[in-house]
């Protein structure tokens, strides 16, 4: 299944971390759950880029073989 287009709120999301956004979440992924990712987006972007942890999720969909699976999920995150 071909990737969707990237939406603008990634594009931003690049702009303002200075990186690619997937690079970003991926790289927090090892320590926290998807919505804490979510949260801590918000705080980087200084609130410019709100979305729920399983937007956050769907944005590195493709990608998540680059994580392992002993990885903390939204379900058992405390």
């Amino acid at each position: 299944m071909p990737t969707p287009s990237r939406t603008d709120k990634q594009r931003l999301a690049d702009l303002l971390l200075g990186e690619p956004v997937e690079d970003w979440i991926l790289r927090n992924r090892p320590a926290l759950a998807w919505d804490k990712i979510a949260i801590a987006l918000g705080e980087a972007t200084k609130g410019a880029i709100v979305i729920t942890g399983v937007t956050c999720r769907e944005w590195v969909l493709d990608r998540l073989d680059e994580i392992t699976t002993d990885q903390p999920s939204a379900a058992g995150a405390a």
